[in-house]
């Protein structure tokens, strides 16, 4: 049963939202039949608070598949406060992540938290859930797809690679932060030239970034740029911790 219902959930993530609802009714319908004691456990999880003021929900055994299937139904059935929500996501393993047409329609918190179960290799729709979650409304969205998408250079396309030169503009340092260190480690075409204005940004954090990413990206270069060596002056001194490094000063 319980393997049936996996492959079942694998096998939907591409799927439009209705058909993966359907699928997620079945399934979790079938487990609490089966698994009674399995669903009475999800169903009555409360959440602990970490040393960071978060809730997360404890315990080995949620990472059985049936688990997990109640946890995606309980998440999606909208019955619980947003952060609650926010915890039940980032309580679902990589087999268990919902597909973009799930997570566009949550609210945004959760909507990031969901980004998570793609950060690791291996997801063949993780492109589609990058693509919108860096075009998302969502200042905390696109930020958390720019920093997570930096893990992901097996993934390749152009959508990915045009939000990403998007976030370089965009009106938020931390997602220009971000997207300057994901085409970094990414190695994007045309990376270097796409970051190098940037080093004039308005904000310290993305100036850092920009400096840090050049040097990444050709150290050579990065330390010949006049614009390079100016920062070193800069009022931030994290700035000029980062030139140093590039220009080879410790």
């Amino acid at each position: 049963m319980k393997r049936l219902i996996l492959i079942a959930l694998l096998f939907s993530g591409p799927s439009l939202a209705g058909e993966f609802q359907s699928t997620l009714d079945a399934g979790s319908d079938a487990v609490r039949k089966a698994h009674p004691e399995i669903a009475a456990h999800v169903d009555g999880m409360i959440p602990i608070e970490n040393r960071a003021g978060m809730l997360f929900f404890p315990g080995r055994d949620l990472v059985d598949p049936s688990a997990q299937l109640l946890i995606q139904d309980r998440l999606l059935k909208d019955t619980d406060t947003a952060a609650v929500r926010v915890a039940l996501a980032y309580a679902l393993d990589g087999a268990h992540r919902l597909p973009w047409s799930v997570i566009v329609d949550q609210p945004a918190p959760v909507r990031r938290a969901l980004l998570s179960g793609y950060k690791k290799a291996g997801h063949t729709d993780a492109q589609t859930v990058f693509a919108g979650a860096l075009a998302d409304p969502s200042v905390q969205v696109r930020m958390e797809a720019a920093r997570l998408i930096g893990y992901r250079a097996d993934l390749v396309s152009p959508a990915l690679s045009a939000g990403l030169n998007r976030g370089l503009a965009d009106a938020s340092p931390e997602v220009r932060s971000f997207s300057v260190r994901a085409i970094s480690w990414r190695t994007e075409d045309g990376g270097f030239d796409a970051i190098r204005p940037l080093l004039n940004d308005a904000s310290a954090s993305v100036r850092g970034a920009a400096v840090r990413a050049l040097g990444k990206l050709n150290p050579d270069r990065a330390a010949s740029l006049e614009a390079v060596r100016a920062l070193a002056s800069d009022n931030d001194p994290g700035v000029g911790r980062a030139v140093r490094r590039v220009l080879g000063g410790g």
